[in-house]
This record gives C-alpha cells, sequence and structure tokens, in this order.
C-alpha cells in the first residue's frame, strides 16, 4: 500500500440472497464506518452473485483501483460458497484445510453425534493469512496480490465484526501511522435537512481559514435524524484533534439548538442520561406512535431507574377509561388535538407521580386524515408540575413509518430542550 496518499479502499459483497432482496448488506455500511473513523474512505462498493465467475471478474476489477479491498460472503459449507474456490483459481494455488479451524469443527462432531459438518468451510487458499473466526467455523483470510490486500470475510455480521476489529483493525493503525494520523467526530442533528445542514456549514473552511485538505465532512442520514462526521488529518493526534477543535466552535454556532450531541449514541440516549443524571421519572402515553417511543427508552441500559412505563392508548374508549379523556374533549377537539394530548400527558404523570408526562397522538395515515387534520398531522404534549409544553407538526410528504418514527424523536427532542435550557432557541 503506498504510503504516500490516502488509502483507497473497496468494499464487496457476495451473494445471490443480496441481489434478491432477501438479506440487507448491513455489513458494507458497517465496514465503511468503520474505516471512516480511521480516515480510510471507502471509494468503491461492488455486489456479486455466488458464481465463480463473476467473483474473479470482482477481484480483478479491485485489485486495478483499490489498495485494501474487504470482502464478505460465500465462506460457507454449502455448494453455492465459492468464495475460497473462486481466489485459489485467481492466484493458482490450491485450496486447503485451515488446522484450528478444522480441528474445532472435529471437536464439534465428537459432541454432537447428530451433526455431520461440512468442512468445506474450513479451507483456505494455500498461502493465505489466517483470520480466525471466534464466533463461527469459517476462518476468514488475507492476501497481497496485484499491490493490494484483500481481507475475505464470512457473510454473518457477528463474526464479519469480531474478526475485524480484534485482527483486522490492528493492522490498519499500524499502516496508517506511517503515513498521517486521522481523529473523526461525530455531530448528531434533528430537526434540519440535509441539505439545510450543508448549507449552514457551506464556505465554513474558507471563512475560518482552516485548509480543507487536513478536514473533510461528510453527511449521513439516519432519519429521523442527520449524522455530520468529521474527518481531520495531521502528523500527529494531537495535531489532528486540534483540527476538530477548530471546526467545533464553528459547527455549533452554525446549527445552534438543532445539534443535540455527537458520538455514536442518539437521542434516546442522550434523554435518558440527563434524566438519570436529575434523578427524575418519566412516563409516556401513545397512541399513533403504537408504543415506539417506550420501545427506544428501554432499548437504553439501566433506563428502569428513570422510565416507569407507559401505555399505549390507541382506541378513544381506552384514551378515555385510563388517560381521563373526556368525551367532550374527543367531540369538541378530537382526539388528534392540543387538549387530548395534555390530558394524557398530566393524568399519566399525575397517577404514576412521576416528575414528566410524555404524550403523542396523530394521524400516521395512509388513510384518516381530513382537509383540517391531513395525514402527518401530530400533536406532542410535554407535562411536569406547574407547566406543560405542547408541539403541533404537519408532515404531509412523509409515510406512515417515517410519521411514526419522527413524532417519537419530536417527542424525545421536546423533553430535551427542556433539559438542556441552551437548545431551546429554535425547534426541531
Amino acid at each position: 500500500m503506498n504510503s504516500q496518499r490516502r488509502a483507497v479502499a473497496e468494499v464487496i459483497s457476495i451473494g445471490d440472497e443480496l441481489h434478491r432482496g432477501e438479506v440487507v448488506d448491513t455489513n458494507a455500511a458497517w465496514i465503511g464506518s468503520q474505516l471512516l473513523k480511521q480516515g480510510i474512505l471507502v471509494q468503491h462498493r461492488q455486489g456479486v452473485s455466488d458464481q465463480k465467475e463473476e467473483i474473479q471478474k470482482a477481484l480483478v476489477l479491485a485489485a486495478s483501483r483499490s489498495d485494501l479491498v474487504f470482502v464478505t460472503g460465500g465462506l460457507g459449507p454449502t455448494s453455492d460458497d465459492v468464495t475460497v474456490d473462486a481466489v485459489s483459481s485467481l492466484l493458482s494455488v490450491p485450496s486447503v484445510y485451515e488446522p484450528e479451524h478444522k480441528k474445532r469443527l472435529e471437536e464439534r462432531q465428537k459432541t454432537n453425534k447428530d451433526a455431520s459438518p461440512s468442512f468445506r468451510q474450513v479451507r483456505i487458499p494455500e498461502g493465505a493469512t489466517v483470520l480466525t473466526n471466534s464466533k463461527g467455523s469459517a476462518p476468514g483470510f488475507s492476501i497481497e496480490w496485484q499491490k493490494a490486500v484483500f481481507f475475505f470475510f464470512p457473510g454473518v455480521p457477528r463474526e464479519m465484526k469480531s474478526m475485524f476489529e480484534d485482527q483486522v483493525l490492528p493492522m490498519l493503525r499500524v499502516q496508517q501511522k506511517s503515513s498521517e494520523t486521522y481523529v473523526h467526530r461525530t455531530y448528531r442533528i434533528f430537526g434540519l435537512r440535509e441539505s439545510d445542514i450543508s448549507q449552514r456549514l457551506q464556505g465554513v473552511f474558507a471563512e475560518n481559514d482552516i485548509n480543507s485538505g487536513n478536514i473533510h465532512l461528510h453527511y449521513r442520514l439516519s432519519f429521523p435524524e442527520v449524522l455530520v462526521i468529521v474527518v481531520a488529518s495531521g502528523v500527529s493526534t494531537m495535531e489532528a484533534e486540534g483540527r476538530i477543535e477548530q471546526f467545533d466552535s464553528l459547527c455549533r454556532q452554525r446549527l445552534g439548538s438543532y445539534l443535540y450531541g455527537q458520538g455514536e449514541e442518539g437521542l434516546p440516549f442522550v434523554v435518558v442520561q440527563k434524566l438519570s443524571a436529575r434523578m427524575e421519572t418519566l412516563v409516556t402515553a401513545e397512541s399513533c406512535t403504537g408504543g415506539l417511543l417506550g420501545e427506544l427508552l428501554t432499548a437504553v441500559p439501566g433506563v428502569s431507574a428513570n422510565y416507569l412505563g407507559g401505555l399505549i392508548a390507541y382506541h378513544n374508549d381506552f384514551k378515555k377509561e385510563y388517560l381521563g379523556v373526556s368525551q367532550e374533549i374527543l367531540e369538541r377537539d378530537g382526539a388528534v388535538s392540543s387538549r387530548c394530548v395534555i390530558t394524557m400527558a398530566d393524568h399519566l404523570r399525575l397517577d404514576r407521580k412521576a416528575t414528566y408526562g410524555l404524550a403523542i397522538s396523530g394521524i400516521a395515515g395512509p388513510s384518516g386524515g381530513t382537509e383540517e387534520k391531513p395525514v402527518g398531522t401530530i400533536y406532542i404534549a410535554l407535562s411536569m408540575e406547574g407547566q406543560v409544553q405542547v408541539r403541533h407538526f404537519v408532515w404531509p410528504l412523509l409515510d406512515r413509518e417515517q410519521i411514526r418514527w419522527r413524532a417519537t424523536y419530536a417527542a424525545l427532542d421536546l423533553l430535551d430542550r427542556y433539559l438542556s435550557p441552551h437548545r431551546n432557541e429554535e425547534i426541531g
């Protein structure tokens, strides 16, 4: 690999199931995100069927244009797993059994007499460097060919990730030390579109005399939020981090209160951490989101100390019986109204003696909308001692699932803005 320039990386995903849409290729996205953290950008991606000739064509093309090539899939026990065969043929070497993985498979067969393991899955091309699979049966391997370094992984995500993190990542770090050091930071934004964020950050380098050759911005939609990933390079970690810090204050100024956090953790985690620090509690009442808010909150470890629970009140009778919504409110204002969500949030908060009550009601569609309240109409209320905050949104261009997710994040955003006074300048 040429250490005098930034490495060109490529990802090849092998498998007919990927083409048929039976499996989503999360491996390529994950590898790309991990490489970005090392300052390595994936510039090419290929999807290849389970055909020996097609795999070889993809490898030849990758070798002609990339320095690092990451290949997933086709290392299993069945007849359509032909990656090892394709590589062995391309290198004009035989495939051989990898001793340690073969031994493990034999030991497994001794303890399970009904098992009939295929030793096909423990082969590698002769002369390849073994990548140990601690999570499964099939070894990975790496080769150097045509001035490129190739890494081959099983298609099973947990096996691939373990091999990448434990064995490949340390190699990449050693190679990167020979040239530049890279530092990355992820900024998390809710309430602005990618185009709006790009416009706000436009010219940030030139206007503030920052060398754009040493710092790069990447945008990624992770609906309903947007991530801005900043990668800075330098001759040392300190220099690269200094460039990140120089950009940091400018980024915060331009994005304002739409920027809710940074790092790997999303808005549910951020909210729970703040509730925990304040030793406060939360209850939720959901209608159109159908429990999605509770699901995201309970995915955060340790949340039970702060999240008491929630109700999914879909039918109006349920809202009346368990959340105190009167027939008068339903007839006069409707279930999708500020009065309804205020009552839902207040009633559950007081009943459960929680610090906060958070309620959502809306029309997620595709039917049920009216001229006055079209599909995409959402009301959210945050109740606390002495006050209540209400937000009203209309998102007519989103589909049902997008409306549910955006409403859930809008509710979390409302609470986070209350817990973070500096975020109350703008509403996302």
